[in-house]
């Protein structure tokens, strides 16, 4: 299990602007605006400073996200399995972990974590392999519907989240491995994309989701 851990931003990584209008999203379907690194939880218990910021404005590229007609086949990107983490999801460099084929969520009744939210939702641990030291933005919507994605822990997420320092470290983990633990938010099943953008790449990755209770 990753323990959650914020660690210092080395040059290498760049990419950090201030918190200004690059780093706010336009909230969609009752989401909140995100405002640069600062939104992602994990960065709620940092104090090294490794939070401020926001990503560059040219990561904000516009979605690619393609749409389905209801009842489509879900086009799930494919998996391979690396040992200290095991199941990347797409193309990378930056992959999301879903523990099982499919992104299983909890709907928020009052026995879950998100009692009190129109929003379920489900962990997922984003990771991004050593070839890729920048900043990250990860945003999406539903393919074969009309709703959007939401992130993060709170009762109202916020519409992305973007990522430079590591969030986390797991027992095994090769050095240059960068680690995200966090949740991501939906409102009903069915086949979501996420993109995720980079400075060097823009890649979009399918989904199952599937309500766990």
């Amino acid at each position: 299990m990753a323990a959650l851990a914020i660690g210092a931003v080395g040059s290498a990584c760049g990419g950090a602007t201030p918190a200004g209008s690059a780093g706010r999203a336009a909230a969609a379907e009752g989401l909140a605006s995100a405002r640069g690194y600062a939104s992602y939880e994990g960065c709620r218990s940092s104090r090294s400073g490794a939070c401020a910021g926001a990503v560059p404005a040219g990561l904000r590229r516009p979605l690619r996200i393609p749409r389905l007609p209801a009842g489509a086949p879900c086009p799930a990107s494919g998996v391979r399995r690396v040992g200290f983490v095991g199941s990347l999801t797409g193309g990378g460099p930056v992959y999301p972990v879903l523990g099982s084929e499919a992104l299983s969520y909890a709907s928020p009744s009052p026995r879950s974590g998100f009692a009190g939210s129109r929003w379920g939702g489900g962990k997922v641990l984003w990771v991004a392999d050593p070839g890729y030291r920048g900043p990250v933005l990860i945003r999406g919507r539903q393919e074969d519907g009309p709703h959007a994605v939401g992130f993060g822990g709170d009762r109202v997420p916020v519409a992305e989240v973007q990522l430079l320092a590591p969030g986390a470290v797991s027992p095994g983990e090769p050095s240059g491995w960068r680690e995200w633990p966090s949740y991501t938010r939906l409102v009903a099943g069915g086949c979501y994309g996420y993109q995720v953008d980079g400075t060097t790449f823009s890649r979009v990755v399918a989904v199952r989701a599937v309500r766990s209770g």
